[in-house]
């Protein structure tokens, strides 16, 4: 499922679900004011512009959008660890039947919460330095 000018992040057939990513910069002009104003807006306002771009095309194909907000600054919004959850319980359902149990559900949450907080902060980093410019934000 695509539509002419966009290919979607991850598609699961078997529930139905499309994920797609966007990662928003806070400090982006277009983004101050909305940021300014509340915790995560610039997040709510490209799950927003998801929605009203995709979703229509998704529930006439029978799938439902889920977007997924990686604030630029490292915040994850509410999808984002909604779908960690679900990661969790299914890897520890799975490994229930399979194998003895490795880790518990909360430190696997604890992990993937902090590996991708980091990693935005990491590529934000990197792109500074490319760009030669210092940043203290």
């Amino acid at each position: 499922l695509s539509s002419d000018q966009h290919r979607f992040d991850i598609v699961s057939h078997h529930t139905h679900t499309i994920y797609d990513t966007t990662i928003p910069h806070p400090l982006a002009k277009s983004n101050r004011t909305i940021a300014a104003r509340s915790q995560g807006g610039a997040m709510s306002k490209a799950i927003d512009v998801k929605f009203s771009k995709y979703r229509h095309l998704c529930a006439t194909n029978g799938f439902t959008l889920v977007p997924l907000a990686f604030d630029k600054l490292g915040a994850l919004s509410n999808q984002v660890l909604d779908l960690i959850h679900k990661c969790s319980t299914r890897a520890s359902n799975w490994a229930r039947h399979t194998q003895p149990i490795n880790f518990a559900a909360k430190s696997f949450v604890r992990y993937w919460t902090q590996a991708l907080s980091c990693q935005l902060q990491l590529h934000r980093l990197c792109c500074d330095e490319t760009r030669r410019t210092f940043c203290l934000t």
